[in-house]
């Protein structure tokens, strides 16, 4: 299997600084070139005993009016810039058949096991894979541009999250900005960039799963 990666800067924002975001029409060399809204529905994977935590890995599977895709993300590489991650992304698109079979409560079984799957049996031992937490996610994107061509999406996400386990939710918002084109370097400026622009920003390393199982 090849090892696409995924390179992205998180951060927290309140109110204000989320409004300043959603108004943004440029920050640095950066441009908007498109903006719209979506609503995610993301379903997390793990074992018992947590062995794709242990690894640092998630598994994810995001059903939207389109159909559904499975997602795979490997332990983050570490950087001086704790809020930068960079780490290995493998997604596939599901056949709709196979996320009507899947319940809430069940083990993750697939006839067919695509990459990210297999990545996951790989990080957990091959110990069963069920549901841990379930992610509403209302999500406002941002596409900018640069000269050079570098590409970044601006995502500020308001959530609501339930542990499987007791059915507890929790509330919270996050911005996360990530590299679509370009070298990652651009990420780093395009991160420096906004930070300037919208001051209330702060880094974050907190991700949204860590936050639904806390």
């Amino acid at each position: 299997m090849n090892s696409p990666r995924e390179y992205e800067a998180k951060f927290e924002a309140g109110d204000e600084a989320q409004r300043e975001l959603l108004a943004l029409e440029s920050f640095g060399e950066f441009s908007l070139v498109k903006r719209e809204s979506k609503v995610q529905d993301d379903t997390y994977y793990d074992t018992t005993e947590e062995h794709l935590r242990e690894a640092g890995a998630t598994l994810r599977i995001r059903r939207r009016p389109s159909g559904a895709h499975m997602t795979f993300k490997g332990e983050r590489e570490k950087s001086e810039n704790t809020h930068l991650v960079s780490r290995l992304e493998d997604e596939v698109d599901l056949d709709a058949s196979a996320i009507i079979a899947l319940g809430d409560g069940s083990p993750l079984i697939l006839q067919t096991e695509p990459g990210p799957l297999i990545r996951a049996r790989a990080a957990s031992g091959d110990n069963e894979l069920k549901p841990v937490a379930r992610l509403m996610t209302n999500r406002s994107v941002l596409l900018f541009v640069d000269g050079a061509g570098n590409g970044v999406e601006l995502s500020i996400d308001r959530c609501e999250a339930t542990r499987v386990t007791d059915g507890r939710t929790v509330s919270f918002s996050e911005v996360e900005l990530e590299l679509k084109q370009g070298e990652a370097v651009a990420l780093l400026g395009a991160a420096n960039a906004l930070q300037t622009e919208v001051g209330g920003l702060k880094p974050s390393t907190k991700t949204k799963l860590a936050r639904a199982l806390r």
